[in-house]
This record gives C-alpha cells, sequence and structure tokens, in this order.
C-alpha cells in the first residue's frame, strides 16, 4: 500500500469515526441516520443542508425514493407547525426528483418507442403502525406500482398512507 493510499484510508476511517460519534445513542440503530451520516451506503439522488433523498430499498414502483430530514423526527404523527418549513423544503425535494426522473424516463421514451411517459406519483408518509421505519420519511413513487407488489403491501399502503400536502394543509 502506498504512503498516498494508506492515507487515504485512515481519512475515511477517521471521518466515519467522526460521523458515528455525531450520532446520538438514541439514534445510533436508526438505518437513516446511519445512511444521513454515511455509515450505510444509500444511493442518493438529492441532498441539501437539512435533507437527504435516497432509492428505496425495496422499490414498489420504477421511480420509488425517500426524503429523509437529516434531524431525526420519528414520524409524522410528531409534526407540528414548527416543522411546516421542513415539509415545504420535503416537498421542493421530492418536485427536484420527480422533474430528474421525469426527464430521464423522457428521453428513454425517445429512444424506445415501447415505453410509457410517467406522468403520475404520489408523495406522502406511511403513519404509524404502517411505517416500517420510525424516521420521517416521505415516500416519492411513480405510478402504477410494478406488477408485483402484493396485494397485502398494497392494502397496507392504500391504508397508512397519508399525502405530503394533507398533513401541510392540517398544520397550516
Amino acid at each position: 500500500m502506498t504512503n498516498s493510499s494508506a492515507a487515504a484510508v485512515a481519512v475515511a476511517v477517521s471521518v466515519a469515526i467522526i460521523a458515528a460519534a455525531a450520532l446520538s445513542l438514541a439514534h445510533r440503530q436508526c438505518i437513516f441516520c446511519k445512511i444521513v451520516a454515511r455509515l450505510v451506503p444509500a444511493t442518493i439522488v438529492f441532498e441539501d443542508d437539512d435533507l437527504l433523498a435516497f432509492t428505496d430499498i425495496r422499490p414498489l414502483a420504477p421511480l420509488h425514493v425517500l426524503v429523509v430530514p437529516k434531524q431525526h423526527i420519528r414520524d409524522c404523527t410528531h409534526l407540528t407547525s414548527q416543522h411546516l418549513p421542513l415539509l415545504h423544503a420535503m416537498k421542493s425535494a421530492a418536485k427536484n426528483v420527480i422533474a430528474s426522473y421525469s426527464a430521464q424516463n423522457q428521453q428513454e421514451k425517445t429512444s424506445d418507442a415501447a415505453s410509457r411517459v410517467v406522468t403520475e406519483f404520489t408523495v406522502g408518509f406511511q403513519r404509524p403502525p404502517f411505517n416500517t421505519i420510525n424516521h420521517l420519511h416521505c415516500h416519492v413513487t411513480s405510478q402504477p406500482l410494478h406488477p408485483n407488489v402484493s396485494v397485502m403491501r398494497k392494502l397496507i399502503i392504500q391504508h397508512g398512507f397519508v399525502p405530503l400536502d394533507d398533513i401541510i394543509r392540517k398544520l397550516e
């Protein structure tokens, strides 16, 4: 190993140690906090100072991205009117993700006449007890869902889903 590659490894290890130390004890088990801290890999599609968006590891549709706040908030039932700026930022991030996906989808359609341009998207949260990760995350999903999504999963999505705009209206 050369001196420069050893130094690069040392820097990467130091960054990981600092990131791990920055996580509070309460959030060390949260997979999304680990992704935000770059302790767990993810395919990141958007980031700003307050939010991170990455592809879902079990996508329900061709586009299935999760927009998460970098600050740990348990779920959508813990939101107050003080979170409205964050929710508006999440909505803006979702729009950016959709715009990027739509542009890519349109480009692919022009090269493949059989493909279909996706124009419908859902943006929102799974409320407890239907959420699987206790870190606020907004699903950005193209419609329709993949045909292989189970009936049970579709029912959970249907009954546990709260659109982002509904939460914003409720808190305003």
